[in-house]
């Protein structure tokens, strides 16, 4: 039908954005992703942290615990569960010693261009001028953000970032850096 070919065609329109958006960043690879809470477990902190994304009054929540105690299984829960939502901006893992900080905005750029067709022109068209491998931290994060600021629709609420293990990126000394 007229329709499908039409949706077919934008979808793969898409995906070539997708992959110009990768060329232009050049982000991180993905790692292999980490299995999210059993069924039935933890219930009372992935409401807790639900409720805290519709009545936020900070920008930030820190999950913090120590080594083992299932933060990146809360983390993976809440991509699942905003994903289904159509409210997931972009999920992020770091592993000790494979993970550059240097790519972090790039990385969450590239990744935030998976929620749609606007965002990702948006931040294609900021950083293209740019060269953004080149550029300190600081200045990758202002372009993201003029970026985001007229692009991201709200109407189902603010979008999720996750960075998980983000103590794990790089060395400890470019951690510090």
């Amino acid at each position: 039908t007229p329709y499908h070919a039409g949706h077919v065609l934008g979808a793969c329109m898409f995906l070539i954005d997708i992959k110009a958006l990768k060329d232009l960043l050049d982000p991180d690879k993905d790692f292999p992703s980490r299995p999210a809470c059993m069924p039935d477990t933890r219930v009372s902190t992935l409401q807790k942290i639900a409720d805290w994304l519709d009545n936020a009054s900070t920008r930030f929540l820190w999950l913090h615990g120590a080594a083992g105690s299932g933060k990146t299984a809360i983390a993976r829960s809440m991509q699942e569960r905003m994903h289904d939502l159509a409210r997931l901006g972009a999920y992020m893992r770091f592993e000790r010693g494979k993970s550059d900080p240097n790519n972090v905005i790039r990385t969450l750029a590239y990744k935030l261009g998976f929620t749609g067709q606007q965002i990702t022109d948006s931040i294609a068209d900021i950083f293209k001028g740019a060269d953004v491998k080149s550029l300190p931290l600081k200045d990758q994060f202002k372009l993201l953000q003029e970026s985001l600021a007229d692009s991201v629709n709200v109407e189902s609420g603010p979008l999720l970032i996750i960075i998980d293990a983000l103590d794990e990126c790089g060395t400890a000394r470019s951690r510090r850096d």
